[in-house]
């Protein structure tokens, strides 16, 4: 399969095949008064538009959003790449792969996107890895998660942020979880990689806040984010999807002793942990080398670290 940022040195007159999504979609008008569709294509490695003068393609296929399987006829003109989509098809959800669609040039950190997708193709519970999949099919959804900072000023506050605390929380809850059964353990997996997803329609790209948050919670967003995902994801797995639902709301209330489902904890936890930890560094940045305490320079409750002396003194 051949990716756009490679067709520039095929030779003229080359047919090649790839995989691509339709971004969008123009009807132009040609000198000769003929009519054809041009047609953005893109994978991570690029763009290119094409031009279509087959009428024969099925109906629904050239859909912005849609994947297809194409065939395209190269030609080089005036130094220009010219090329013509012959023949296209869907691609089914299960030959889709997310991932391979992203503009990469878009995404502060593209090392997130293949850490994404591993994590994605790693999971050995089919039900799991296709709701995850469904989720992360749409590039509304998928671009700022990789984009955003997952808070302000209080810990992963950078561009791509949100997936990098998303990743360490999924991961963290996974190892974590390791006395349970394993379809449980891809459910932790799975609830830490979409804890914060709501953050997404909280934020515009630049991570400046919209007036939303001020009556709605993240938490809230989250299940409308999720839903058609949920549907799915009931259907074949019903249980599955409650218990889902479960762990992305489970808060620990006062005189609960424990949660209905244990790894709930490992998901909390986990969630704690990664956000601590890089509070911590962020703190670390002012620290002076001879001090042992560092403060967390943000609104609200004050945040103090300790860091121990690496260094074992002997007794003089």
């Amino acid at each position: 399969m051949t990716v756009i940022a490679d067709l520039s040195n095929q030779p003229s007159g080359s047919v090649v095949k790839g995989i691509f999504i339709v971004t969008r979609i123009r009807r132009r008008t040609q000198a000769t008064h003929r009519t054809c569709s041009y047609v953005t294509l893109r994978d991570n490695s690029g763009e290119l538009g094409v031009y279509c003068w087959n009428n024969e393609i099925p109906a629904g296929t050239l859909v912005p959003g849609k994947t297809i399987d194409a065939e395209l006829s190269l030609l080089h003109l005036d130094g220009r790449l010219k090329a013509t989509l012959t023949q296209a098809a869907p691609v089914t959800f299960e030959e889709a792969n997310p991932f391979r669609y992203v503009a990469l040039s878009s995404i502060p950190r593209p090392d997130l996107v293949d850490r994404l997708e591993n994590l994605i193709d790693g999971i050995d519970f089919p039900v799991i890895q296709s709701f995850l999949k469904d989720v992360f099919s749409e590039d509304p959804l998928t671009i700022p998660f990789l984009q955003l900072p997952a808070s302000r000023n209080h810990h992963h506050s950078w561009p791509g942020g949100l997936a990098e605390h998303s990743l360490e929380v999924a991961e963290l809850a996974y190892q974590a979880s390791y006395l349970d059964e394993n379809h449980e353990r891809y459910l932790a997996l799975a609830a830490g990689l979409l804890h914060d997803i709501g953050k997404v329609w909280m934020s515009r790209t630049s991570g400046s806040k919209r007036a939303v948050p001020h009556i709605v919670r993240h938490e809230d967003l989250t299940f409308e984010i999720l839903g058609p995902a949920f549907d799915k994801l009931d259907n074949n797995w019903p249980d599955g999807g409650a218990a889902l639902r479960y762990l992305l709301r489970w808060r620990q209330k006062p005189g609960e002793n424990r949660p209905l489902i244990p790894i709930a904890m490992a998901v909390r936890y986990a969630d704690q942990y990664s956000a601590a930890v890089s509070a911590r560094r962020i703190a670390d940045r002012e620290r002076m080398p001879w001090e042992h305490y560092a403060k967390l320079d943000v609104a609200g409750p004050v945040t103090r670290f300790w860091f121990p002396k690496s260094v074992i003194q002997s007794d003089r």
